[in-house]
């Protein structure tokens, strides 16, 4: 039911924009001047890197957690917790030259816990959210910009020193952060993005009734898109 409450939340986030924009698309009059930001290579000499629509999107991701202390806290060892890679896919929308709409997932292939050299914890981590992508600079092949999203986060943790924790549970999350757009042509581009997932998401200890929330981490992305 949780996770449900989640995906139709991001849905909506996502889609309250997108639904109004294309109404407004096909309302406009063909002789309806370009919006500043989208003027074409016609009436400006430079190609328009703002237009409205469709994006896809998918790349890599390298993730740092900033949870080690927390996870000393149930442990009572002196745990050493190490980075990850990941990969991310988005699908948006560009509402208008300074705002776009998007669905994210994005994948962690785990964070690991050692205890004196020995693999102790595995955090693999999967988040889906909706997010608003505000691009203050909307002329140009850069274009920087900055974006808030909600969803939800889950961990999925293997204990493989018997040390009695527990996940798995999808909870609330929020992603703030921002990143920088470099067109290769109207339709390609290459996207580098930095952002702090904030979730809900704990650990249980069920020998100590225990629970560890502030399973945060930074996610730095870098990929490519094709917008239609």
């Amino acid at each position: 039911m949780k996770t449900s409450v989640i995906f139709v939340f991001c849905m909506l986030l996502a889609g309250m924009p997108l639904s109004s924009a294309i109404a407004a698309e096909k309302n406009d009059a063909p002789s309806n001047p370009p919006a500043a930001g989208e003027q074409g290579a016609s009436g400006s000499g430079q190609e328009s890197y703002a237009h409205k629509g469709f994006y896809l999107g998918a790349g890599g991701t390298w993730a740092f957690q900033m949870f080690q202390d927390k996870v000393r806290e149930v442990t009572n060892d002196v745990v050493e917790l190490g980075q990850t890679y990941g990969a991310n896919a988005r699908l948006g929308y560009r509402v208008a030259s300074w705002l776009s709409t998007e669905v994210e997932y994005e994948f962690l292939n785990g964070f690991e816990a050692k205890v004196a050299e020995q693999d102790a914890l595995l955090f693999k981590g999967h988040s889906v959210g909706g997010n608003l992508k505000f691009h203050f600079i909307p002329v140009g092949p850069v274009q920087p910009n900055v974006l808030i999203g909600f969803g939800g986060m889950k961990y999925s943790i293997t204990d493989e020193l018997g040390l009695g924790l527990k996940g798995g549970q999808w909870a609330f999350a929020a992603r703030l952060g921002g990143g920088i757009d470099f067109y290769l042509s109207r339709h390609f581009l290459l996207n580098v993005q930095g952002s702090a997932v904030l979730s809900t998401n704990d650990i249980t200890d069920p020998t100590s009734a225990e629970s560890v929330t502030g399973l945060y981490y930074f996610s730095t992305q870098f990929g490519f898109q094709y917008r239609w």
